[in-house]
């Protein structure tokens, strides 16, 4: 069951790699946050003009992704650097360098939180990079992970999706009868989303 909600839930996913992504983090208050909120008190810190938004709270902080391009209006989408960080969210002290083509992505934890996305385009990660990183978050001895095929890291479930609902240009039914009218998949399959989702 869990492939299925899985490969449900990849069919209606974009992920939005991290070079279109600009990533901030701050402490919040304990208070309900939307996007219109988060718009308000940190969209001046976005490079992007036309952008978009994905965000998430956690344990009194705040996760922002100012993205390049406007999110679709009719797909879930997930930051790449999330994606990364999860993947390796169980490590006390990491450095995730996913290579690509033409460039490089790093994510940084400590004490399993993520503190930091670094996207270079035209470069390699070089050991002075990696000191630079070390020194700016304080990292005694972590654990640098070289990822060059990302694939089998991009597993969604609906707890990550429910994560940044609040980001999404749509609400819950609206994405339970999206999935119902262009997959037609079983309704039980549909009952299962719905008790996630309520």
């Amino acid at each position: 069951m869990a492939k299925l909600i899985s490969g449900i839930l990849g069919y209606f996913t974009e992920i939005i790699p991290s070079g279109e992504t600009y990533f901030i983090s701050r402490t919040v208050p304990d208070t309900k946050l939307t996007k219109e909120i988060v718009q308000l008190n940190y969209g001046s810190l976005s490079p992007y003009k036309n952008g978009d938004i994905l965000f998430f709270k956690d344990e009194g902080k705040v996760y922002i992704w100012f993205t390049k391009n406007k999110l679709p209006a009719k797909k879930v989408s997930i930051p790449e650097g999330f994606l990364l960080f999860k993947a390796y969210d169980n490590k006390n002290e990491a450095i995730i360098i996913l290579r690509k083509a033409d460039s490089y992505n790093i994510v940084v934890v400590r004490n399993k939180i993520f503190l930091t996305q670094v996207s270079k385009i035209n470069a390699e990660p070089d050991t002075q990079f990696i000191e630079m990183l070390k020194k700016e978050y304080s990292l005694k001895n972590p654990e640098v992970v070289t990822i060059v095929n990302s694939d089998d890291l991009f597993k969604l479930s609906i707890k990550d999706v429910l994560l940044f609902f609040d980001s999404f240009n749509f609400n819950a039914k609206s994405f339970i009868n999206l999935v119902y009218e262009q997959s037609k998949i079983p309704v039980i399959v549909l009952l299962i989303l719905i008790s996630f989702l309520d």
